[in-house]
């Protein structure tokens, strides 16, 4: 505990410190302009949701107008939710101290969220501990005689809110979503539809509200932001 308590210092002083990025200039201003303009229908936001009302609301929360500071702590969070959803996931799989340590250390020191990816204000580290708890759940889930509903519809909660945050997370979605109509296999289909399907559904469903409650308000706006630009504008910048 001690030990990962040190990492987890060195990485909140690495991201307190990391130079200001370009990105960073589309990610934070949300914090701010959510407060009297609307996301897409006033001014351009080429990402879903989620890290942009989270950034509003740790700003909020903290009552500070140092809006790269909140942005930046919001990631500090993520770092805390991520290093603490692979402790749990990991000890309940095995119950064993040393290979959960070994987990968590793997992840708080991989280069690839040691730069850009975790040590600045945007939405690439914010789905990931998400993701890994929603899979764990969907894990213990399927682990059990009967099936959990619970775990099936709090891990769908959680797969769905990865997606709000950043839309590429929706890849972690079709393992879970396949697999829930073949485990566990001791159940009958139709009670794999009842008990496992259908609270995945229901829980993801839930979990993507943010971005389905755009979506239906002006659709051709929300996919000209999140889509167009992505298929249009940036692939002729990189061209």
């Amino acid at each position: 505990a001690g030990l990962v308590a040190l990492v987890l210092v060195a990485i909140f002083a690495r991201l307190m410190n990391y130079e200001i990025k370009r990105d960073e200039q589309l990610y934070v201003p949300p914090a701010l302009l959510l407060e009297q303009y609307g996301l897409y229908a006033d001014f351009f936001y080429n990402h879903v949701p989620g890290s942009a009302w989270l950034f509003h609301a740790v700003k909020d929360v903290l009552e500070t107008s140092y809006l790269l500071l909140a942005s930046r702590l919001a990631v500090f969070g993520a770092w805390l939710f991520f290093a603490g959803s692979v402790a749990w996931v990991s000890y309940a799989l095995t119950r064993s101290a040393v290979f959960t340590l070994f987990c968590v250390l793997l992840i708080l020191t991989n280069d690839a969220f040691l730069t850009v990816t975790g040590m600045t204000a945007t939405n690439n580290l914010l789905p990931l501990p998400f993701a890994y708890q929603g899979l764990g759940l969907f894990i213990f889930g399927v682990s059990g005689n009967r099936g959990n509903p619970v775990a099936f519809g709090a891990g769908g909660l959680l797969l769905g809110l990865a997606a709000t945050i950043k839309a590429s997370a929706i890849g972690f979605i079709p393992a879970a979503a396949l697999a829930a109509f073949l485990l566990p296999a001791r159940l009958s289909f139709l009670s794999r539809l009842r008990r496992v399907v259908f609270p995945l559904a229901l829980g993801g469903v839930v979990g993507a509200l943010p971005v389905l409650l755009y979506l239906a308000a002006d659709p051709e706006l929300f996919l000209a932001h999140v889509v167009g630009f992505h298929t249009g504008p940036h692939v002729t910048y990189w061209a």
